[in-house]
């Protein structure tokens, strides 16, 4: 075979090469770029999900936040969202400090208002059909916000008139600290008692704030 043959075959020989070996590099970069666009989307994957836990957890959070909120609006407002039996446990329990005040004497102005709470029980929430322990659980709650006052030194003079709503009833009563005589010569035994008298009640239209 001519010199200029065989140079010329040895020629295209290495241009074939290099243009296979210039393919290959070009494709070697595309198939790293299709790993590194898998990984990538894998991570974007794995980053929606931990974004999602991390939202539906802040939902939870703050959902059991408005929730304790709704709760302790509840509490302030409807206090019959006790049973008599947990209203009075948790008196006992909570109150058990206030030792100062002697039993507090409660007087109702008048038979009616028992009736009255009788007829309103029908249209309670927790109370209904149990119009006894409704009345209870009004003068529990009554001694409780007397007893309240007497500790932090807010009693009032007898013409003040306070309220109180339990359940869908609204409670007025006024109330005053009376000194308790005693024999003894020591005055620390004239521990203040308070009469509390009812003299009015009506239905309340309570609304939970959102």
């Amino acid at each position: 075979m001519p010199f200029g043959i065989k140079l010329e075959a040895v020629v295209l020989t290495l241009q074939a090469t290099t243009l296979l070996w210039i393919w290959w590099r070009r494709l070697q970069p595309l198939s790293d770029i299709a790993d590194t666009n898998q990984k990538l989307q894998e991570l974007e994957h794995d980053l929606a999900k931990k974004e999602k836990a991390r939202a539906d957890e802040r939902q939870g959070r703050v959902a059991a936040e408005k929730v304790c909120q709704l709760y302790l609006h509840w509490m302030k407002v409807l206090t019959g969202v006790y049973t008599y039996q947990e209203l009075r446990r948790v008196m006992e329990e909570k109150l058990a400090f206030l030792t100062h005040v002697q039993p507090l004497g409660i007087e109702w102005e008048s038979d009616m208002l028992i009736s009255a709470i009788h007829k309103l029980s029908e249209k309670s929430v927790h109370y209904r059909g149990a119009p006894g322990h409704f009345v209870a659980a009004i003068e529990e709650v009554l001694q409780v916000d007397v007893r309240s006052k007497y500790q932090t030194r807010r009693w009032t003079s007898p013409d003040y008139i306070s309220c109180q709503i339990v359940d869908n009833i609204r409670v007025k009563y006024r109330f005053a600290l009376l000194p308790q005589l005693s024999l003894s010569t020591d005055s620390e035994s004239d521990i203040d008692t308070a009469h509390i008298q009812i003299f009015a009640v009506e239905e309340s239209i309570t609304t939970v704030e959102s």
